[in-house]
């Protein structure tokens, strides 16, 4: 049985530059390059939501948004999840946010390496753990926290630390974005 599709915005389709390898358009050695390029189906391996749980799913995607632009502004609350989590329930509600979200230049090629690739990249590990140790260092260094209070915050870098190395870490590109 086949039944009707509507377009709608879950059907979403990226311009041609942001599209992965696999979603770009593939020849076959039979066509010619004047032939119109065919393009695979897009891998939607996302559900979109409806309902009450698209009502949820906005609530917690705008709250995470705010979490990670009050992370960018201050050290101690980190960035990267809250805007992971954000990509994650826009996916879920608007293709063409997270698209947009993914365009952002501070924070999209990260988005988009975790996305794509499931990792991140070296160097944004590396600059993870100094801020994490500068920010540690200087804590420990202008308050008067106890002795009992700065082992709770050296054990708290360093969970925060493992947590950094722990991350897949992508292998060193070929090509640079």
């Amino acid at each position: 049985m086949i039944r009707e599709v509507r377009r709608s915005e879950t059907d979403y389709e990226p311009p041609e530059e942001a599209r992965s390898e696999s979603d770009r358009p593939h020849r076959t050695p039979q066509e010619k390059p004047d032939d119109p390029p065919v393009y695979l189906p897009i891998r939607s391996e996302v559900q979109p939501v409806q309902g009450v749980w698209r009502a949820i799913y906005v609530t917690l995607a705008i709250l995470f948004f705010v979490l990670g632009i009050i992370g960018a502004i201050l050290p101690v609350i980190p960035t990267t999840p809250f805007l992971l989590l954000t990509s994650f329930f826009l996916a879920r509600i608007s293709p063409r946010l997270n698209h947009m979200l993914m365009q952002v230049p501070l924070v999209g090629a990260i988005l988009r390496d975790w996305n794509e690739r499931r990792g991140v990249r070296p160097t944004v590990k590396i600059q993870a753990i100094i801020i994490v140790l500068c920010i540690v260092a200087s804590a420990l260094y202008f308050t008067g926290l106890h002795l009992v209070g700065k082992w709770i915050l050296g054990v708290l870098a360093l969970v925060g630390i493992l947590v950094i190395l722990k991350i897949p870490t992508l292998p060193p590109s070929k090509s640079k974005r």
